[in-house]
């Protein structure tokens, strides 16, 4: 597709002189000292859906002088699946930023997935990129809402609502047990699950300081809830089995677990979600937490 003095067009990232480019593409987009690891970009978008995610670049003279890339997750609204796409590593050569590359690529994404009847787009959206996502490429705002439970067991409590529904029939929910597995093939180690009956919870655990102290803080990545007494079980397992003092949890507004727990607030360092229907009915709640971010 010509759009302007460049084309866009899709790129196979296990071609290693590609994976070169495109890497020394987002090397020279953030200002990096040191250059992305060979496979990197490819690693991190394969994610095993029932559609493949893949990589758009904008071609000019033959240089690559932009790139994003879209990883396919599957969805389920009641019985019935349909696979979203994160839009994600985004860069534009210096020299070329502010001249609507980035639109226009994922204006061809639009048109390519919207002819492969794929579901819909989302983001993590920036300060840079939320205008741009909202304004010129007409996706919507999704507040992204945050709570923190403390590792005290009379506590925790406060934290549940131990009569919240099931999963309504407007929820879109994403492939918990897709997602988990291609963070664990990334992050290996670093990822940890508990399970209760036929719900699991998975994330990471990390040390922060804060005040000069330091301490240990698990934060969610996904929640499958089968039923919702299987909450208080699975919260109640990761302060047994890791012993954090805290865990975190940054969901979507729209969230239909978020029912289960209290205390949300509006996230403090996370922009929130944008969204963009393709072929979903109107009025659905996604569902899904940090962990659907590629950065998770």
């Amino acid at each position: 597709m010509s759009i302007l003095n460049y084309t866009i067009e899709k790129v196979d990232l296990v071609d290693p002189e590609i994976d070169l480019e495109i890497r020394q593409l987002m090397k020279a987009a953030f200002k990096s000292e040191e250059i992305l690891p060979p496979g990197h970009i490819y690693d991190n978008i394969n994610s095993n859906a029932s559609r493949p995610s893949f990589t758009l670049v904008a071609k000019e003279g033959g240089v690559i002088i932009g790139s994003n890339s879209y990883i396919a997750n599957d969805f389920y609204l009641g019985e019935r699946r349909y696979t979203g796409y994160q839009v994600t590593w985004a860069a534009t050569l210096p020299d070329h930023q502010g001249k609507k590359v980035f639109v226009n690529i994922n204006n061809e994404a639009k048109r390519i997935l919207a002819n492969e009847g794929a579901g819909f787009l989302y983001a993590l959206h920036n300060d840079l990129s939320g205008p741009i996502f909202v304004g010129k490429l007409g996706f919507v705002k999704s507040d992204a809402v945050h709570t923190r439970m403390t590792n005290i067991p009379f506590s925790r409590n406060l934290y549940l609502r131990p009569r919240c529904k099931k999963v309504p029939a407007d929820a879109l929910v994403i492939d918990e047990e897709q997602l988990f597995a291609h963070k664990k093939k990334q992050k290996g180690s670093a990822i940890y699950r508990v399970d209760v009956n036929h719900s699991f919870l998975w994330g990471k655990l990390e040390q922060r300081k804060k005040f000069g102290l330091a301490f240990k803080i698990f934060t969610v990545g996904g929640i499958r809830l089968s039923q919702p007494e299987d909450l208080q079980g699975l919260f109640d397992l990761v302060f047994k089995k890791y012993k954090p003092g805290f865990i975190e949890i940054v969901s979507c507004i729209e969230n239909t677990t978020n029912a289960c727990i209290k205390k949300w607030k509006k996230a403090p360092s996370v922009n929130g979600f944008v969204y963009y229907n393709l072929h979903m009915p109107e009025n659905i709640r996604l569902n899904f937490m940090f962990g659907a971010i590629d950065s998770f």
